[in-house]
């Protein structure tokens, strides 16, 4: 960190004030160009010219940019009206449970979208399998009617799942890096749900843990499987995948060694992969094709 790296408290200390965020939404609203000093105070509304001086002289250098032709946001400013949009600091979120139309792949029974506490969660009605759980800003939602809404959620997990294996942290933008974990009693989850592939970020507490098979479905083999078998990953839920959920085998803890069988609706013909604790495939072998 350098010299001029204010510190997290710092940085939203200066956020302490409505004119400050107001500063900051007109700039959001005006993407396109820089504001003159007298064009930003009039759309902020603010008739004291030393007041919004002051307020805006705080904000210059950690989320506003003064340039030549004008003010314009920072990608800080830009990230803290982001979250301000997607409700992340403005609303609670609930819904009411939101029926899928697929039934559930371990009983049959039906499952629900369930999003309280800014929390969405899939899980089956009959019998409590909980397929997936993610926090989900209320702003994720907006825009679609009520059906919609576990297109939406699924949309939004496979965007937090992509960003994970690309190795950005969905909090801090730093860097995340897979483990396949065997062990996980130091983790906030249940032992049984090992193995897990478990994506920390070097910079904040951020913790992301999926299956080995959730990790693995935009590997190039196993997406030219489906395809070849008009399947298209992009379009369906993962959990409706059985393979994604069958617990892998650990062939070997030193060096780790996972093989996990990739199937389409259970016909004979899968598609074997094997991977280390940094998730490479160091095996393929196609059975049955």
């Amino acid at each position: 960190m350098s010299s001029d790296t204010l510190t997290p408290d710092a940085a939203f200390a200066l956020l302490g004030d409505e004119t400050r965020i107001a500063i900051l939404r007109a700039l959001f609203e005006n993407p396109y160009e820089p504001l003159s000093f007298s064009e930003l105070r009039e759309r902020v509304g603010t008739r004291d010219s030393g007041r919004f001086n002051y307020h805006l002289g705080k904000l210059v250098g950690q989320f506003v940019r003064k340039t030549d032709d004008g003010y314009e946001l920072t990608l800080a400013g830009w990230a803290v009206l982001g979250g301000v949009l997607s409700g992340t600091y403005t609303d609670s979120g609930y819904t009411e449970p939101v029926p899928y139309e697929e039934p559930c792949p371990a009983c049959g029974g039906h499952v629900l979208a369930t999003y309280a506490d800014e929390r969405m969660r899939v899980v089956c009605t009959d019998c409590d399998e909980q397929f997936s759980s993610a926090g989900v800003p209320p702003g994720a939602l907006e825009g679609y009617d009520r059906d919609e809404l576990p297109l939406a959620f699924e949309r939004y997990m496979n965007s937090l799942v992509a960003q994970a294996r690309n190795g950005v942290c969905i909090s801090c933008a730093g860097r995340l890096e897979p483990t396949l974990r065997l062990d996980l009693h130091d983790l906030p989850v249940d032992d049984d749900e090992a193995p897990l592939v478990v994506y920390e970020c070097h910079r904040c507490p951020e913790l992301v843990t999926v299956s080995v098979g959730n990790a693995l479905l935009d590997h190039p083999v196993v997406v030219a499987f489906h395809h070849e078998r008009g399947v298209d990953l992009r379009r369906v839920p993962s959990w409706t995948l059985g393979w994604t959920r069958r617990e892998p085998v650990v062939e070997s803890d030193d060096p780790v060694r996972v093989r996990v069988a990739v199937d389409v609706n259970g016909d004979s013909d899968t598609l074997e992969l094997v991977v280390d604790e940094h998730l490479r495939v160091v095996e393929t072998v196609a059975v049955g094709a």
